[in-house]
């Protein structure tokens, strides 16, 4: 009974080998094709990292914004860099009458670094004409807002201010909110470099 030779045996063994390694790089690719349609398919936050604890980002448009003040509506919200929080928690500050009422149905992040909530050239989101160190301002006080831990009040996240100064009408950010992020961290980064450098010299 003939038998095969040691050549053709060889032969078929590299052949399942390249069979064997050829479906290995097919499920591995197919498998990498999956992961990355997948991330793409995900919907961006809306919001640049560092600047949200991944809360939602329903977006919230002017005009339901702008009636809740406590008197058109029974509730109280507020925008912060386009941020807005229902801070019903706190009426007796935020509520009609209250010393914060201000602040609430708009976006007044201006008035957050100023400290002046009771003109118009304040009660407005930009920060136009302020130092840098403005954005890290603004960042610490939606961090507040944002960890309902830090404070007595336990203030909840709406969603974004959509065709606002800091989001588009699709709830995406903008120019001026990307320039808040990048800058408030620089600012951090440069703070915490002198203040190395200063122990360095002490």
């Amino acid at each position: 009974r003939p038998r095969p030779s040691s050549s053709s045996s060889s032969s078929s063994a590299r052949g399942a080998e390249v069979v064997c390694v050829f479906l290995a790089i097919v499920a591995v690719s197919f498998a990498l094709s999956l992961i990355l349609a997948r991330w793409m398919a995900k919907p961006w936050s809306g919001i640049p990292p560092g600047a949200t604890s991944g809360a939602t980002d329903v977006p919230v448009y002017d005009d339901e914004l702008k009636v809740k003040d406590g008197e058109k509506s029974a509730e109280l919200w507020l925008a912060i860099a386009g941020e807005v929080f229902d801070v019903g928690a706190g009426a007796k500050h935020y509520g009609p009458g209250g010393s914060y009422h201000g602040f609430v149905a708009r976006d007044a992040t201006r008035a957050f670094v100023t400290g002046k909530f009771d003109d118009d050239e304040n009660l407005r989101p930009g920060l136009d004409g302020l130092e840098p160190r403005a954005r890290v301002v603004v960042d610490d006080w939606l961090k507040f807002y944002r960890d309902g831990k830090t404070h007595a009040h336990r203030y909840r996240r709406v969603g974004v201010h959509a065709g606002g100064l800091y989001y588009d009408v699709n709830g995406a950010p903008t120019k001026h909110k990307l320039e808040l992020v990048k800058t408030a961290s620089a600012v951090r980064k440069r703070v915490e470099r002198e203040a190395e450098e200063a122990r360095a010299r002490a």
